[in-house]
């Protein structure tokens, strides 16, 4: 019971009464959420993606690209090809290989803007990816401005989070609670939980 539960003695003294064969051996539901779940969690874990020229691994590419680079999102061994097209004179496009089929003429429009942030800019973003026939997830995606001087260590990196998740429902002591988690459940993974009621969960008394 101890590795599941933060340092925290209300949640001990309340689990303290519940057997782990009440916890662990009933049924725990589970419903996939597409989207939305950084704003449910309050941040992310941000994932980093070199970027070259090598087009390995993709069979076709969208025509008129004039300054490609090209890379993998990795999410859990799971990988997906995209490309930034980033000429210095005209508008940054990406494009993501949604359906990991290696065409990436064929899937939906990926959303890439440019802010302005003194004399750089800074790139975001959001898409999709495939997880399995049933299921697509969404990703957002960052990218510093490739003449920062200050960010040179990130000048080829392009920067994604998940934004998909699970909702996990479960009983406790006779009442029913609700939980998530960011991508495939990690292990050790600490998750928030909404003990009382009110809409917000705090780090040191609601999380399992």
């Amino acid at each position: 019971m101890r590795r599941c539960i933060r340092n925290n003695t209300y949640w001990l003294a309340t689990l303290a009464m519940v057997t782990p064969s009440l916890v662990f051996g009933q049924e725990i539901k589970e419903t996939f959420v597409a989207s939305g779940v950084t704003q449910r969690m309050g941040g992310y874990r941000p994932l980093r993606a070199e970027m070259s020229e090598d087009a390995k691994g993709i069979e076709k590419s969208p025509e008129g690209l004039l300054a490609p680079k090209y890379c993998r999102i990795e999410i859990e061994g799971k990988t997906w090809a995209f490309i930034l097209d980033e000429p210095e004179d005209g508008k940054a496009t990406l494009y993501i290989d949604a359906n990991n089929d290696g065409d990436l003429t064929n899937d939906p429009q990926v959303e890439w803007n440019a802010r302005a942030q003194g004399q750089f800019k800074t790139y975001n973003g959001n898409g999709k990816v495939e997880l399995s026939k049933d299921q697509t997830g969404a990703i957002g995606m960052y990218r510093f401005d490739p003449t920062d001087p200050q960010r040179a260590q990130l000048k080829d990196a392009l920067m994604y989070f998940v934004d998909f998740g699970t909702e996990y429902q479960m009983e406790i002591d006779g009442k029913e609670f609700k939980t998530f988690s960011a991508g495939p459940l990690a292990p050790n993974a600490v998750l928030p939980m909404d003990r009382n009621g009110d809409g917000r969960t705090s780090r040191n008394f609601e999380t399992v």
